[in-house]
């Protein structure tokens, strides 16, 4: 097996480390901002600090009195949605930003999605993708 340098995908900032995006294919950055939105412990972080999180909480529990069965990001999906465009921006972008600061504490769970592209960034040269 193959031992992979993760970090780097990461470079500094004057805030400190952070997901190197333009080093990703956007279609692998997609599916990691994808799968982080899909997250209750993210989904809960990022609602609490853009003050939706009441919302939410409210959504799950008249779904559950319902009987519906739906998953906490599609519940967080149905809340943003009744949002302005202006206001699911700030939420899309606060996904993000989550992912990008969050990303150097665990690289390497990324792996699956990360294996390929460093691999081609090896044998072509660290470069941007997007």
């Amino acid at each position: 097996m193959t031992q992979r340098d993760y970090t780097k995908f990461i470079r500094e900032a004057d805030t400190g480390p952070r997901l190197h995006v333009k080093m990703l294919p956007r279609n692998v950055y997609v599916e990691m901002v994808n799968r982080w939105r899909s997250r209750q412990d993210v989904i809960d972080k990022v609602a609490e600090e853009g003050y939706w999180l009441w919302d939410l909480k409210g959504l799950e529990q008249k779904a559950q009195a319902e009987g519906r069965h739906v998953t906490y990001a599609e519940l967080a999906d149905e809340v943003a949605a009744e949002m302005d465009d202006r206001e699911w921006w700030k939420v899309m972008e606060a996904f993000e930003e989550h992912l990008i600061t969050s990303f150097p504490a665990d690289p390497a769970s990324w792996s699956d999605l990360l294996d390929p592209v460093y691999d081609i960034q090896e044998r072509e040269g660290w470069k941007p993708r997007q």
